[in-house]
């Protein structure tokens, strides 16, 4: 969702025309280390305004590197698990939102998590309107 304008010779590119506001990616992150029996918080965060709902996905297999979402008409976002299960939260006009996770008891255990947003809406977004953020693995403790 960053605005890239490419390489400029700034001795014959002055004047510097901006074409977008730059946005911060989608990003997912854990409050705290997992560990076995407790409850932590995904949050999403960089949540664009307009956003109508968005999603914490959780599964087992991890793609490194990701899967491209061009072809369903994300451009530029990528599948890092399997999604599994799916969180929904609605962030109304928050940029950051926590999902609540109770982390299972099974030390050793690697969750492969991912945050999505649907924002038709926003500034910057893909043609199907969505975002996903990077991916985040969560090795239980």
């Amino acid at each position: 969702a960053s605005v890239d304008p490419g390489s400029t010779d700034l001795s014959t590119g002055l004047p510097v025309v901006l074409q977008a506001s730059d946005n911060a990616p989608l990003a997912l992150s854990a409050s705290t280390a997992p560990v076995a029996g407790t409850t932590i918080n995904l949050v999403t965060s960089n949540i664009p305004a307009g956003t109508s709902f968005g999603a914490v996905t959780l599964g087992f297999a991890q793609f490194n590197p990701g899967i491209s979402l061009a072809g369903i008409g994300m451009p530029g976002c990528f599948q890092y698990t399997d999604n599994l299960v799916t969180l929904l939260f609605f962030p109304g006009a928050n940029t950051s939102v926590p999902t609540v996770f109770n982390v299972p008891n099974a030390p050793g255990l690697t969750i492969q998590c991912q945050g999505l947003v649907f924002a038709p809406n926003a500034a910057v977004t893909t043609p199907l309107g969505a975002l996903s953020s990077n991916g985040l693995a969560l090795h239980i403790n």
